[in-house]
C-alpha cells in the first residue's frame, strides 16, 4: 500500500467520522424543539446601501406572523452613501423604528439595536432576506431555560441566474449541515447572522464584540463563541424546522464571492477556540486533498486516482447534504452536485490561505 493511499484513506476517513458526528447531532435537534411561550422580541436589521432591498425586506417583515404587542422592528442605518436613508423614512411608523448607528460597522449598527430595543429577545437578519411568517414562531419553540441562543437556518434562494447560485446553493447545505449538527452536539462551530435569535441580557452581559469591534467581519461567529465561552455550549441551539429557514440572495458574481469568501475566511485567525479551529483544518486539509488529487490524477492521466479521492469526497459529504437539502425543501441534479464538488476544494483552499493574509 503506497504513501499516497493511506494518506487518502486517513484523510477521508477523518472527515467522514467529523460528518457523521454532525449527522448525529443534527438527529439530536428534533428533541429541542417544544416550547410554546412567546417572548417578547424586538427584530433588528443593519442595513448599509440597500436602497434595492428596503421594500421587500420591509414587506417580509410586515408578514411576521406573532402578536404584535410582542413584536418590534428596528432598522439601523449604517451611515448609507445611496438612498437607503429615505426609503427607510418612509417606511417608519409605530411598528417599524428607525435609527442611525451610533459607531460604524454592523457590529455597532447591532450594539445601537440592542440599546434601542425593548424586547427580552433579539432576532436578526439582513437586508437581503426573505423571512417565513412563521420565522419568530418556530425559532422560540428552541427556547429553553438555559438556551440563550437560537442559530436558524440560512438557504440561497433559488433565482435562476445560472451555476453561480447553483453553487452557492449547494455550498450553503453544506455549511448549515455543519452549523446545525454542531450545535446538536453542543460543539457549537458558526453561526450566520441571517437568522439569529439571542437573550437580550445575556449578550448585554458577555459583550460578545468588545475584543473586536474593530474587525469588519464576524459579527454573528464572535457573538456565538463568546456566548459559548461565558455560557456554555449548551446556551447555543439550532432550530432545525423549516419554518425557521431564512432566504437569502446569492452572491452575483464571482469577483465578489470570493471577496465575501475571504472576508469570512480572514476572521479565523482570529479564533481561540481549540474545536473551531482543529475542525476548520480537517476541512481545509480534506479540501486540498481532493484539489491535488485531482490535479495529480489528470496530469499523471491516472483518472481513477482523481475519482477514487473526488467519489469519496462527494458521497461523504452527502451525510449532511442529504437532511440539509430536505430541510430547504430543494433539488440537486447529479451533474450539479459532481461539478460543485469538484470546484469546491479549490474554493476553499483558494479562500483560507487568502484569508489568512488578508488584514480584518
Amino acid at each position: 500500500m503506497n504513501i499516497y493511499l493511506i494518506i487518502s484513506i486517513v484523510v477521508l476517513l477523518s472527515y467522514g467520522s467529523l460528518l457523521w458526528w454532525f449527522r448525529r447531532g443534527i438527529g439530536n435537534l428534533n428533541e429541542k424543539t417544544s416550547n410554546t411561550d412567546k417572548p417578547s422580541i424586538s427584530v433588528i436589521v443593519a442595513l448599509k446601501n440597500e436602497e434595492k432591498n428596503v421594500r421587500s425586506m420591509v414587506r417580509s417583515l410586515n408578514e411576521i406572523d406573532y402578536p404584535d404587542e410582542l413584536l418590534e422592528i428596528i432598522l439601523v442605518n449604517d451611515h448609507s452613501t445611496d438612498g437607503t436613508q429615505e426609503r427607510l423614512n418612509a417606511f417608519q411608523s409605530n411598528a417599524i423604528q428607525v435609527y442611525l448607528n451610533e459607531g460604524k460597522g454592523k457590529k455597532s449598527a447591532i450594539l445601537t439595536g440592542v440599546k434601542k430595543a425593548k424586547g427580552d429577545w433579539i432576532a436578526v437578519t439582513d437586508a437581503d432576506c426573505k423571512v417565513p411568517q412563521l420565522w419568530l414562531k418556530s425559532l422560540t419553540k428552541s427556547i429553553t431555560r438555559q438556551i440563550k441562543m437560537v442559530l436558524g437556518p440560512v438557504f440561497i434562494q433559488n433565482e435562476s441566474k445560472g451555476f453561480l447560485e447553483i453553487f452557492q446553493q449547494i455550498e450553503f447545505l453544506g455549511l448549515q449541515g455543519a452549523t446545525a449538527g454542531s450545535a446538536g452536539v453542543e460543539h457549537p462551530i458558526s453561526a450566520n447572522g441571517a437568522n439569529m435569535l439571542f437573550h437580550k441580557v445575556t449578550f448585554n452581559e458577555i459583550q460578545p464584540y468588545e475584543d473586536n469591534i474593530d474587525l469588519n467581519t464576524g459579527d454573528d461567529q464572535f457573538l456565538m463563541m463568546k456566548m459559548v465561552s461565558e455560557k456554555g455550549a449548551e446556551a447555543v441551539t439550532y432550530c432545525w424546522e423549516q419554518n425557521a429557514s431564512v432566504l437569502t440572495k446569492a452572491v452575483p458574481t464571482w469577483s465578489k464571492y470570493f471577496t465575501q469568501r475571504i472576508r469570512w475566511a480572514s476572521k479565523g485567525t482570529a479564533y481561540k477556540d481549540l474545536t473551531i479551529v482543529s475542525i476548520g483544518a480537517l476541512v481545509i486539509l480534506s479540501s486540498l486533498w481532493v484539489g491535488i488529487s485531482i490535479v495529480f490524477g489528470l496530469s499523471s492521466r491516472d483518472y481513477l486516482l482523481s475519482l477514487g479521492v473526488l467519489g469519496g469526497k462527494l458521497l461523504i459529504d452527502l451525510i449532511i447534504i442529504k437532511p440539509t437539502l430536505k430541510l430547504a425543501q430543494g433539488k440537486v441534479s447529479f451533474f450539479q452536485y459532481l461539478f460543485s464538488g469538484i470546484f469546491y476544494p479549490f474554493v476553499v483552499v483558494v479562500s483560507a490561505l487568502a484569508g489568512i493574509f488578508r488584514r480584518i
